[in-house]
């Protein structure tokens, strides 16, 4: 925890510092964890789903630290939907993440992309 924090100060950038317990390190010192996925994410290119997950986010808008909180949250769900016990290739924590969003946003209530209405694409209102 103090070198997820530490770190975050020192590069004046949020972090996310990924492990058993994920955790996610703002420059003010605000931290989050997460520790809800299984040791079998601990494998090649899972970090790399877990960046885009976040990255994602982060091209929608959200913040650095809620959308390393969220990503962290999805990442470790999607990794528990595609094990059956043992290893799983990053391409399975990939492919079970939309369906880990739908659940997500399911439980709370909300619909994709939010309740803005966006305006059909080359057309201004009138």
């Amino acid at each position: 925890m103090f070198h997820a924090v530490w770190l975050a100060r020192e590069a004046d950038a949020t972090v996310l510092l990924k492990g058993s317990t994920t955790l996610i390190a703002s420059p003010t010192g605000n931290l989050f964890s997460q520790d809800d996925g299984p040791s079998w994410l601990a494998t090649a290119g899972s970090g790399d789903v877990l960046a885009g997950i976040a990255g994602a986010l982060m091209a929608a808008g959200v913040g650095a630290m809620d959308a390393g909180a969220m990503a962290a949250l999805v990442h470790g769900l999607a990794g528990l939907r595609a094990s059956d016990g043992g290893p799983i290739a990053s391409r399975k924590i990939a492919d079970a993440t939309p369906a880990t969003i739908a659940d997500l946003l399911r439980l709370t209530g909300s619909q994709p992309g939010g309740n803005h209405r966006r305006r059909p694409s080359g057309r201004r209102p009138g």
